[in-house]
């Protein structure tokens, strides 16, 4: 192989590794914001089962019904 074609085949494998190491990083990003949305929906839920348990309802800004009468 010559100079130049070793020069291209780096090019492009130091190309697939960018593009690799990107989709890694991309998948990584939505893993967690998708970890993320599940663990603040499982506090949302874990807060109104909590409150239910108590014979309280709950709004949606986790203020109780007994806090809006006084």
């Amino acid at each position: 192989m010559t100079h130049r074609e070793v020069l291209i085949v780096s090019a492009i494998g130091a190309l697939w590794a960018v593009m690799i190491l990107l989709a890694i990083a991309i998948a990584a990003a939505v893993l967690y914001r998708a970890i993320g949305r599940a663990h603040g929906a499982l506090a949302e839920r874990r807060a109104h089962r909590t409150a239910l348990r108590d014979g309280r309802r709950r709004l949606k800004t986790f203020t109780t019904i007994d806090d809006l009468k006084e």
